[in-house]
C-alpha cells in the first residue's frame, strides 16, 4: 500500500474513532443501539459516556503527528505502536468480559474492529522496515 493510501486510512480511522467517542459521549444510547447493545440501568450510560472520552482521545491521537512544524511520514510509526497498543489492550479485556459473561456478545464488534486496525498498523511497521 502506499504511503498516500496508508496516509487516507490513518486519517479515516482516526475520525472514526474521535467521532465515535463525540457519539458516545453525548448521545451513548443512540450509539450503543446502533451497535445491537440495549443497557439495562441508565446509569451505566455516565460509564459510557466516560468510556467515549477516551475513544475520543485515542481518535484524535491520530492527528498528533500532523502538528508537527515539518511532518514526516515515519512520525506515524510511533503513533501505529501505541494505539496498537491501546487497541490490542481493549480487545483482550472485552473478550474476557465476553467469555465471563460480563458483556453480550454485541461488544465483540468493538474488539474485531479494534484488533483489526492494530493488525493493520503493524502490518505496515512490518512493510516499512522492509523498504
Amino acid at each position: 500500500m502506499s504511503q498516500n493510501s496508508k496516509l487516507k486510512v490513518h486519517c479515516a480511522i482516526g475520525a472514526m474513532d474521535t467521532l465515535t467517542g463525540l457519539g458516545l459521549i453525548f448521545m451513548p444510547a443512540l450509539v450503543l443501539s446502533l451497535m445491537g447493545i440495549r443497557m439495562q440501568n441508565p446509569e451505566s450510560l455516565t460509564f459510557i459516556r466516560f468510556v467515549g472520552s477516551f475513544v475520543a482521545a485515542t481518535g484524535l491521537c491520530y492527528f498528533l503527528p500532523f502538528l508537527s512544524k515539518s511532518f514526516q511520514f515515519e512520525e506515524l510509526i510511533w503513533n501505529w505502536k501505541t494505539t496498537s497498543l491501546l487497541r490490542f489492550s481493549v480487545g483482550l479485556v472485552l473478550s474476557g468480559l465476553i467469555l465471563c459473561h460480563f458483556l453480550t456478545w454485541h461488544w465483540s464488534s468493538i474488539i474485531f474492529v479494534d484488533c483489526g486496525v492494530a493488525s493493520l498498523q503493524l502490518l505496515w511497521i512490518r512493510e516499512g522496515q522492509h523498504d
